[in-house]
């Protein structure tokens, strides 16, 4: 009831139907004791006054606030303890609506907060009924808004669910992993208290894994791993299901998760087919798919390398390879996000004459040698073309190419080091030992080699296969680790087609001993001298000025000298005991030794997996634009890593390495993101065109499986490139599912997406959150109440007053003239009688 600004409210309002009783009841008693009506109306109004208090009147100045109660309905809430709340709670004579929110998945705190404000334009007040324990975003903020548009908010602190609970919070497994590993999966797990339990993990019918697990305190999370087994291919339907004695709440004691086994990566390997089919067999044995390739076979043309995950180069050269096969290996990795695996060899790296190549710049080991004292002796034999034709003079300078060769044999002899061999050869139709291998020593020495070499004139036809037979065996005899020969010539052979040529260089190679060649010039048989050179596991030069000569011997002589090449027995081990994805599980110790390797040195920004005992990394990885790249130092098994050829950790190793370089299939278009909101999901997908553009009007489908079979949806364009829809999933469960992407131009992408639908956070075992409740009560100006008669009597805006107790005055004061009444009138009684010989 109210006038004007006045407004009287009541807390019990069936007070005022016993009241009007008793006033009735007490006047026609007394009327009828004494048949006085003043009597019988003081009576009545003392009983009256009385029993009206019991209505606990309320006198208020000003507007009474609307009231909204939003109650917590989620599982997380003792449901009991809160409809207990909500009997004691009498909100009779005001403007009030209770709300629900939240169910067996969510209890969205922040949206409840938001829509109630939204249901009092005007202002009120809110109460929230809840244990404080919420999904989605933080309700804080909500508050804070709903109080600057007027609205005020208290709490009432309801208990959380209990009982003795084990619930699995989650099962963690890849999206996507490849066929032929063992599949990580996580579970955790929490508990009302400390408990053991067991976890059943399946797929299907089949039970893949039993682990035992012990929870902690209640609120804390357990992780339990294992590695399952995963099916060739196809889809890994996971369930992880918690046993524990006296649970109960069983509807939060399973998880799902969904895995989608893809085939291995497939591989290129590209070298010699001598040394690149025995590593392409082990890449095979160890479970990969893998092709050969030349380098000379390598596509330049980005969209001809797409169906390979990771490039494998088997001690290649630089030389083997155009610039446009290297801008293709580079974009391959930086752009396609790819992999690409360096092994070490006689003709890569340093040897290989990668400095100043892509092939450089992709390495994650910077090519020069680590700085160290003494190093071991080294032999180089230089094989010279001395026919007729070397000794044609150039017109303008006056110098012949056979003045070039002097020039550069005596250069080279220079970059030699006290203890090194030289050896020089000059042919034409028959071999000549211009300097026998000879140990190298002071400048008398070097001046004598000099005056050999300017005694050599020019004569006679060229005669290759004659000087390589005579001169490689004599070269094998040295006893260095590192012995290399140098091939120089400007014309034909004579017999450039003999079968002797590949017998002769490969028992020099089997011996140790490597070749390089240079042509001088474009009359050189450049076929022969490329041929020569890959048999002989060095480098091709192409000199077409004449005057370059002298430096390519030098930067042959130089790669020699820098001696990278270790000879030995050696172990690979961890640097600094560090694990790395790419050598996970190996067991190092028992892999066979390395009998050499190259030693580089680490390059910033790189991480070294393994590394020799003396620290010069063995194996390197980084990433590179969007894909990785390994470095390997060794060779790949034709001379240092004979040993490993065969080794089942060796080849567990190749396999970690080459997954770890490949992309995730998860990486190409389109890209998917999945975001849960109980049993429903918000798919979004980015689907782009093969340059990475937004790929535009395509029709974009999620196929999914459930209990009545394939369902598809339609996803709809929102913005360039982005394609969004919302599914609902009947029940919690896996549902195996993909993503389709059509073009008008005829590509198709196709993606799988993990749809699992899990027991939410509400359901899992939990405290109530007190913080989160205050923390709201604070940003609404409000407090938090510890009885649902507060929530009555917080209600009022302005002055208010409670009536009850000015009522039970007025009684109080009325009741002493109700006895003051009865008295006088006991006492005129026998007055009354003595005169009327009877009762008045």
């Amino acid at each position: 009831m109210s006038i004007g600004q006045l407004q009287v409210s009541l807390g019990f309002a069936p007070a005022l139907l016993v009241a009007a009783l008793a006033v009735v009841v007490a006047v026609l008693l007394e009327r009828r004791a004494s048949g006085r009506w003043r009597g019988a109306i003081l009576r009545g109004a003392i009983v009256g006054l009385t029993a009206a208090a019991l209505a606990r009147p309320l006198l208020s100045l000003g507007a009474q606030e609307s009231l909204l109660v939003l109650v917590d309905r989620s599982a997380s809430v003792d449901q009991v303890a809160l409809d207990s709340l909500l009997a004691a709670m009498h909100v009779d004579g005001r403007s009030t609506v209770e709300l629900p929110f939240g169910d067996d998945h969510t209890s969205p705190l922040a949206t409840a907060i938001e829509d109630g404000a939204a249901a009092l334009p005007e202002g009120g007040r809110i109460v929230i009924l809840s244990d404080g324990r919420f999904t989605g975003p933080d309700p804080v903020p909500a508050v804070s808004r709903a109080e600057a548009d007027g609205v005020g908010l208290d709490v009432l602190r309801v208990p959380s669910r209990s009982g003795r609970d084990a619930a699995v919070v989650a099962i963690d497994a890849p999206t996507v992993w490849r066929r032929g590993e063992d599949v990580p999966v996580s579970v955790a797990l929490s508990a009302s208290s400390p408990m053991s339990v067991t976890i059943r993990l399946s797929s299907g019918d089949e039970e893949l894994a039993v682990l035992p697990a012990s929870i902690g305190a209640g609120g804390v999370i357990t992780e339990v791993h294992a590695l399952v087994s995963a099916p060739d291919a196809g889809i890994l339907s996971l369930e992880a299901r918690v046993e524990a004695d006296g649970d109960t709440v069983p509807d939060n004691d399973q998880a799902f998760a969904v895995t989608h086994v893809a085939r291995p990566p497939r591989v290129m390997v590209v070298g010699d087919p001598l040394s690149a089919r025995p590593f392409a067999e082990e890449l095979a044995a160890a479970g990969l798919d893998v092709d050969i390739n030349t380098p000379a076979e390598i596509p330049s043309r980005l969209s001809e390398l797409r169906e390979w995950d990771v490039l494998a180069l088997v001690d290649v050269s630089a030389a083997e390879l155009g610039m446009d096969q290297m801008a293709a290996l580079e974009a391959f990795v930086a752009d396609m996000g790819r992999g690409l695996v360096l092994t070490g060899g006689r003709q890569s790296y340093l040897l290989g004459g990668w400095a100043g190549t892509a092939l450089a710049a992709l390495a994650p080991v910077s090519l020069e040698p680590p700085p160290r004292g003494e190093r071991d002796a080294v032999a180089l034999l230089l094989l010279i073309d001395r026919s007729a034709s070397m000794g044609t003079t150039d017109s303008a300078t006056g110098i012949s190419n056979l003045d070039l060769a002097r020039e550069a044999a005596s250069l080279s002899a220079e970059v030699l080091h006290p203890g090194d061999t030289l050896a020089v050869v000059a042919y034409d139709d028959v071999p000549h030992w211009v300097v026998p291998p000879t140990t190298v020593g002071a400048g008398v020495e070097l001046a004598e080699v000099q005056e050999r070499l300017a005694a050599l004139e020019a004569g006679g036809g060229t005669r290759i296969l004659d000087a390589l037979s005579a001169a490689l065996p004599v070269l094998a005899d040295v006893d260095t680790p590192t012995r290399h020969a140098v091939l120089l010539s400007d014309g034909h052979d004579i017999d450039p087609n003999n079968p002797d040529y590949e017998r002769v260089v490969r028992d020099a190679r089997a011996a140790g001993t490597t070749l390089s060649t240079i042509a001088i010039g474009p009359e050189a048989d450049r076929g022969l001298l490329t041929m020569l050179a890959r048999l002989g596991r060095g480098r091709y030069h192409s000199a077409d000025d004449p005057g370059d000569l002298p430096r390519l011997t030098v930067e042959e002589s130089e790669i020699l000298r820098a001696r990278t090449e270790q000879s030995g027995d050696f172990r690979v081990q961890l640097r600094e005991g560090r694990e790395h994805a790419a050598a996970s599980g190996v067991d190092l110790a028992s892999l066979p030794d390395l009998a050499g390797y190259l030693a580089l040195t680490d390059r910033d920004g790189a991480e070294v997996v393994l590394e020799s005992a003396s620290g010069d990394p063995l194996l390197s990885t980084w990433g590179y634009g969007a894909g990785r790249v390994g470095a390997w130092t060794s060779d790949s098994g034709e001379l240092w890593a004979q040993e490993w050829r065969g080794d089942e950790t060796a080849r567990l190793l190749w396999r970690r390495l080459l997954y770890y370089l490949a992309p995730s299939p998860l990486a190409r278009s389109p890209g998917v993101e999945v975001s849960w909101d109980g049993l429903e999901a918000d798919v979004d997908v980015w689907a782009v065109t093969e340059v990475g553009e937004p790929l535009n009007l395509a029709d974009v489908t999620l196929t999914f499986t459930g209990t009545e079979g394939a369902k598809v949806l339609a996803l709809a364009q929102t913005e360039p490139g982005h394609y969004a829809g919302r599914v609902a999933l009947p029940a919690v469960g896996a549902y195996p599912a993909h993503v389709s992407v059509q073009s008008e131009s005829g590509l198709q992408q196709t993606k799988p997406v993990p749809l699992a639908a899990n027991p939410g956070p509400e359901l899992q075992p939990g405290v109530a959150d007190e913080e989160v409740l205050a923390a709201m009560a604070a940003a609404g100006g409000g407090e938090v109440l510890s009885s649902a008669e507060e929530i009555v009597e917080g209600g009022e805006r302005g002055a208010t007053l409670p009536l009850w107790p000015l009522l039970l005055a007025v009684a109080a004061l009325l009741w002493p003239l109700d006895v003051a009444r009865v008295v006088g009138f006991e006492m005129r009684l026998p007055h009354l009688r003595g005169r009327g010989g009877h009762e008045a």
